[in-house]
């Protein structure tokens, strides 16, 4: 599991103003999939577009990509698992 402590500019535009083709990409097919439409978890939805994009360009993806959400693998919760 792994955590990120992150800051985000003041400026929102500082973000939107930089190149980046795989935001663009995700976001596209987020958008034409209407995958935003549904609330659920768009985690998911970004290693869907992700994983199909491996398949179009004939690539397997790296070992470390994450092949199912990472709570059912890890407990997120920071409880203790009470085995019953």
């Amino acid at each position: 599991m792994v955590h990120f402590d992150v800051a985000f500019p003041s400026n929102p535009e500082d973000i939107l103003d930089g190149r980046n083709p795989t935001f663009s990409y995700v976001s596209r097919r987020l958008i034409r999939d209407e995958m935003d439409m549904n609330t659920g978890g768009t985690v998911g939805d970004v290693r869907e577009i992700f994983t199909d994009f491996y398949n179009q360009v004939g690539r397997y993806p790296p070992r470390y990509f994450p092949q199912e959400p990472a709570n059912r693998q890890y407990n997120i919760t920071g409880l203790p698992i009470l085995l019953g």
